[in-house]
C-alpha cells in the first residue's frame, strides 16, 4: 500500500477538505462538519495553525493526526503545548500501522516548532495506541463532581444521570462579543503544576466565532466565567468550563460562588457539573459536590527538557471540553 505521508499544506491542500470531512465523519460516527468549521478549527486559532500529519491515497484522505496549538505555564514560565485535536484512519486503510506513522510525523513537527508538551483526552479504545507511542496515561486524573440544584426533579429522574451529556444548540446570536471580552488576565503563576493558559483572544475565538453549543457567560471587570448548557436525559445540566479572575493570578472561593449564583439564576439547571483534577484551583471549592463516574481519560508526552515527566496538572473543565 503506497500512501503519501506528509504535513498538511494550508491553502494548497484545500481540495482535500471535502474528503477529510467525509472520512472524519465516518470514522467518528458523527454528523459531517462543513469547510467553514475546518478553517475555523485548524487555521484560525490565535495560538497558531494546527500541525496536521496526513496520509493521502491520490485524492482520498487515508488518515490524520492533528495537533492544536496551546500555551501552558509551569514554575513561572510559559511554554508551547499541543492538544491532540483530531485522530482518525480511513476504515479502508486500518490495520497497517498508519496511526503510529502519523503520530510520529506530527511529534517530529511539534519538536521542530519547540512544543514542550503534548496532551490528549482519548477514548478507552485509543489509549493503548498513545501509550505504545510513549505517552503517559494518568488513571483517575479527571474527577467529575455534580451539585444538585433541583433535588425533586433529580430524584424523579435519577436514571437520567447515566445518560451522556448533549449540549443545547448554539446561542451565539444572543451573545455580544464586545460585552463578553474585557481586559486580559494576570500573567503566569509560580505554581509547580502544569496549567493551561486561556487568554481573551483565544476565548473569543473558541466560544464566540463559531456556533458550537449554548453557553452562559459572566464577564465583568473582576471576573470571567463560562458554562456549557445541555441535557442528560430529562435533566438540565450546566457544566462549569472556566472561572478566571481578572484581578489576580488565582480565582478565589468568593469569585467561584459569585459565578455559581449568577449561573443558577440565569440558567436554572437541575444540577451543576464540574470536571477538574485534584490540583485544580477550583477543586477546594467543590465541598458539598457529589463525585460521579467519569469517562474522561488523560494522556500526555513531554517533548522538552524543562518540564518534569512526573509533574502535576491543574486541569479544569475547559481543558476536557472538545471543539
Amino acid at each position: 500500500m503506497e500512501l503519501e505521508l506528509r504535513l498538511w499544506k494550508y491553502g494548497e491542500d484545500d481540495h482535500y477538505i471535502e474528503s477529510f470531512l467525509t472520512v472524519r465523519s465516518e470514522a467518528h460516527k458523527e454528523e459531517r462538519k462543513d469547510s467553514e468549521w475546518f478553517h475555523w478549527k485548524f487555521e484560525k486559532s490565535p495560538y497558531g495553525k494546527s500541525i496536521m500529519a496526513m496520509a493521502f491515497d491520490g485524492e482520498v484522505v487515508a488518515g490524520c493526526v492533528a495537533l492544536g496549538m496551546g500555551r501552558f505555564t509551569y514554575k513561572g514560565k510559559e511554554y508551547k503545548c499541543a492538544l491532540s485535536y483530531d485522530t482518525f484512519v480511513n476504515k479502508a486503510y486500518q490495520g497497517h500501522g498508519l496511526f503510529k506513522k502519523l503520530i510520529k510525523l506530527a511529534e517530529e513537527e511539534a519538536k521542530r516548532q519547540q512544543v514542550e508538551m503534548l496532551y490528549n483526552f482519548p477514548n478507552t479504545q485509543s489509549i493503548t495506541g498513545f501509550r505504545h507511542m510513549g505517552w503517559t496515561y494518568r488513571a483517575g486524573e479527571s474527577i467529575y463532581k455534580i451539585r444538585p440544584v433541583n433535588w425533586c426533579k433529580i430524584l424523579l429522574n435519577a436514571k437520567s444521570l447515566r445518560h451522556s451529556f448533549v449540549a443545547n444548540g448554539s446561542n451565539l446570536e444572543q451573545l455580544k462579543s464586545e460585552e463578553i471580552m474585557g481586559s486580559d488576565f494576570p500573567g503566569t503563576s509560580e505554581s509547580n503544576c502544569v496549567k493551561m493558559e486561556w487568554y481573551s483572544d483565544y476565548l473569543k475565538w473558541r466560544f464566540f466565532t463559531y456556533p458550537n453549543a449554548e453557553y452562559y457567560v459572566l464577564s465583568d471587570e473582576a471576573l470571567f466565567g463560562i458554562a456549557r448548557v445541555g441535557k442528560r436525559g430529562n435533566l438540565k445540566e450546566a457544566q462549569v468550563l472556566l472561572v478566571q479572575s481578572r484581578m489576580s493570578e488565582s480565582v478565589t472561593k468568593t469569585d467561584y460562588k459569585k459565578f455559581i449564583k449568577a449561573l443558577k439564576k440565569a440558567v436554572s439547571p437541575d444540577f451543576i457539573g464540574v470536571s477538574v483534577s485534584k490540583s485544580s484551583e477550583l477543586y477546594p471549592f467543590l465541598c458539598g459536590y457529589v463525585k460521579v463516574p467519569n469517562r474522561s481519560n488523560f494522556t500526555y508526552k513531554i517533548l522538552g527538557e524543562d518540564v518534569s515527566p512526573d509533574c502535576d496538572f491543574a486541569l479544569n473543565s475547559i481543558d476536557y471540553h472538545t471543539y
